[in-house]
Formats: structure tokens, sequence, C-alpha cells
């Protein structure tokens, strides 16, 4: 009885403490320039708060060597000129994912989905960010928070204890 009242307690703790529809996400883009591949995180408003990860040209020096691969430095703000009708939201509903993002020694990039195809859009230092970008094949898969893995691993521990439990019953009744 008392096992069954902490198990309850635990996971009622467990499941006040996690986030509100925040998420961690894996990313891969292959394009026929560019290819792009990390991790970003979403708040409870599907606004993208971090993104980690490199950026690698195929074959190297496209763009005659302008725009430097590298490793991502986070989501940015863009500090130049964007076409007209251009938004950036640097967000993630599940489906679209709109991201800006630094990369290299001074780079910018746009991750994007627009009517279902996937972009990749760079920026040398100093220039305009160029629309629509590298096509190519976005994959986008979510990776279980460290909550939902601590719950899944106190749900077997409760199956497993209360099937011991009734299979030591079973036995001191066979023996009795």
């Amino acid at each position: 009885m008392r096992s069954g009242m902490l198990f309850g307690a635990v996971l009622s703790f467990m499941l006040s403490v996690t986030g509100a529809n925040a998420a961690i996400y894996q990313f891969s883009f292959v394009g026929a320039a560019y290819s792009v591949d990390g991790q970003f995180s979403t708040d409870g408003s599907n606004n993208v708060t971090d993104i980690t990860g490199v950026v690698a040209a195929t074959p190297p020096g496209v763009d005659g060597g302008a725009i430097a691969p590298g490793p991502i430095t986070g989501p940015d703000p863009y500090p130049g000129n964007i076409s007209p009708g251009w938004n950036i939201s640097n967000s993630f509903d599940g489906t679209d994912l709109d991201v800006l993002f630094g990369f290299g020694v001074s780079n910018i990039g746009n991750l994007f989905t627009f009517e279902g195809q996937a972009y990749f859009s760079t920026d040398a230092p100093g220039g305009d960010l160029f629309n629509p970008g590298d096509m190519g094949t976005l994959t986008i898969s979510a990776v279980p928070e460290v909550s939902t893995w601590a719950m899944m691993v106190l749900g077997f521990a409760g199956v497993a204890m209360l099937s011991l439990r009734r299979r030591s019953r079973a036995t001191s009744l066979r023996l009795a």
C-alpha cells in the first residue's frame, strides 16, 4: 500500500514539473548546395529559443567561397535588408519551420518551409538574404525530454514491482 502511494506521489511530482509544450527537435536539411544538421528547442508558444548544429557546403566553395560553412551560433535577428513580403518568425508549429541563425564566421542562414517545400537561404556579410535559396529535403524529429524518460522508467519500475508483488503473494499462498 505504501509503495503505491509513493509511486503516485512521485508520478504527480514528475507531471507537475514538466514544461508546457516546450520541446527539443533534431533536424537535417540536405540541398544541392548546402547541408545543415543540428538541434533546436521551442518554448510553449512555438518560438525557436535555441539552435545548434553545423552548416556544410556541397561541394566546398559553392557561391565562389563567399559563404564559409561552420557551426551554428544561435538564432539571430536579421541585420540587413529582407526581400519585400518576406517574414522571418523564428518559429516551428510542428509542420512549418522558419528560423534565422548565424553560422561560420559572420554568415546568416535562414532555414524555412514554404508550401510544403524546404529551403535554406544564406547571406554573406554585408549582403542581402538570398531568396528563395537552396531547395532541399528537411527532416525534423522530436527528442524526448528528460522528464519523459523519467516517467517511462518510473512506469516500467511500477509495473515490475506490481508483478513481483503478485508473484510473491501467489508463492506464499501455495506454501501455506
